[in-house]
């Protein structure tokens, strides 16, 4: 099942919004957010905002329809939120429950086996799990297999382990180069057990990982470690802070 056909320009319910303020708590931001849009007249399905320092003052909002997202984009963008106006914009691609309410919208007696479905075509398959469990000579040619040679994540050797945060489901990995993509990113990290999906932050140079468990986002920064090299930018991988 293609992502693609969930993300196009008309079918994006998710919202990216900037320019929020850095100094409150996630909880705080998430809670603000939900009713601003409320009192505006907007139901939200899903906000996800992270209290990392690359990813403070932003937040991903989820919104039954395109629809709705154009509507609260003419209505409240550049609202105030906690003292600052908020800027948003369409997000690139849709989080997975804004694809789950497009499934439930169009499919409604069958939208619950669909999402199913569509979270397994984004896992490994079991060959690429028993290449995962390979030695990094094996793991590495079944990179090889499936992308470019100027696109494949490589440890970067002889760099200094940074500090990670407490380990969760969600993976960060910033410094991102200009010219990686978005289907990059994916294919380099579908290979890992446990991925379920991928939002790539384009202006912020960095992209969110998530796995279905937190030991399998864990053994993905093992194997990788917290240095890895996409498009010859050495990026920096960890798990994101909630």
């Amino acid at each position: 099942m293609s992502v693609d056909r969930y993300n196009s320009n008309n079918s994006i319910n998710t919202l990216y919004i900037r320019n929020l303020n850095e100094k409150v708590s996630s909880a705080k931001l998430k809670s603000t957010l939900a009713s601003t849009f409320k009192k505006n007249g907007f139901m939200v399905l899903d906000i996800v905002a992270f209290q990392n320092v690359k990813l403070r003052g932003q937040s991903f909002v989820t919104l039954p329809s395109h629809k709705d997202c154009l509507r609260a984009m003419e209505k409240i963008n550049t609202s105030l939120v906690l003292g600052r106006p908020m800027v948003m914009h369409l997000a690139k691609v849709n989080s997975d429950t804004g694809i789950k309410e497009i499934m439930k919208r169009s499919h409604p007696k069958d939208y619950v086996k669909m999402f199913d479905d569509y979270i397994d075509a984004k896992r490994p398959s079991r060959l690429s799990n028993r290449k995962i469990e390979k030695s990094k000579s094996g793991r590495k040619r079944s990179l090889d297999d499936n992308q470019s040679e100027g696109a494949k994540v490589k440890r970067v050797k002889g760099m200094k382990k940074v500090e990670t945060t407490v380990p969760n489901k969600i993976l960060l990995l910033t410094g991102l180069s200009d010219d990686v993509t978005e289907k990059v990113l994916y294919e380099n990290f579908d290979t890992f057990k446990g991925f379920l999906n991928l939002t790539y932050v384009g202006v912020r140079h960095l992209a969110l990982v998530e796995f279905r468990s937190e030991d399998e986002s864990a053994r993905c920064l093992k194997d990788l470690s917290t240095k890895v090299s996409i498009y010859g930018a050495n990026s920096q991988l960890q798990f994101a802070k909630k």
